[in-house]
């Protein structure tokens, strides 16, 4: 998915999204990809909050070149990298650190 955010000349800001159909939630893919193209949407609630979606354009499925695919590609490889290093760091710290947990102190708490 690619995402550009720009701003209008009265201000408004909105996003261009690229996107296959998996990558939305469930009830956002049902009204983006039953639109045709220049067509807005009803405003949508999701459990993201409420959306106007308008499709600009659409491509034909297909390979990209690998200059085309390369952000996508060094975007995934780096956030793999980084979970990788992310889980193995936290797993060091249970190593090296107690941690006693008071559930009787947790089930006191108020969360609002």
């Amino acid at each position: 998915m690619k995402v550009t955010r720009e701003k209008t000349e009265n201000c408004q800001a909105f996003l261009t999204i690229e996107m296959e159909p998996t990558e939305l939630e469930e009830s956002m893919e049902k009204v983006v990809f039953s639109l045709k193209v220049g067509q807005l949407s009803s405003v949508i609630k999701t459990p993201y909050g409420f959306h106007i979606f308008e499709v600009l354009e659409r491509r034909p499925e297909g390979e990209r070149s690998l200059p085309e695919a390369m952000p996508e590609i060094e975007s995934k490889l780096f956030q793999s990298k980084r979970d990788e290093v992310y889980k193995d760091w936290l797993q060091d710290l249970r190593r090296k650190i107690a941690v006693e947990v008071n559930y009787n102190l947790i089930n006191q708490l108020e969360f609002s």
